[in-house]
């Protein structure tokens, strides 16, 4: 196994879905506006504005409420950090 700790990819998953809701929630104001309420690099909003496209808010809470429930399963040993990130992937494009 040569690649990164599964449960940090799961971490770095739920951080970009948590920025891609604040982003989504904030929208209307435009990118000045949403780096002074978040704090985010430019960098990290920009690419937001354009992915969160392809979302709707609604598909975004379904995807974030189930990376939180595979986030609980890893961290209460009900499932090995692996396994619930391939079980992630095949739900989201499912």
């Amino acid at each position: 196994d040569a690649g990164e700790n599964p449960l940090y990819i799961h971490s770095m998953i739920v951080y970009q879905f948590r920025n891609l809701i604040i982003i989504k929630s904030l929208s209307s104001l435009g990118a000045a506006e949403i780096r002074k309420k978040t704090k985010l690099h430019p960098f990290v909003i920009q690419k937001s504005l354009g992915q969160i496209r392809n979302f709707s808010f609604e598909n975004l809470k379904r995807i974030y409420a189930k990376l939180l429930d595979g986030e609980i399963a890893i961290k209460t040993g009900k499932i090995e950090p692996r396994l619930a990130l391939e079980l992630l992937v095949v739900a989201l494009l499912g």
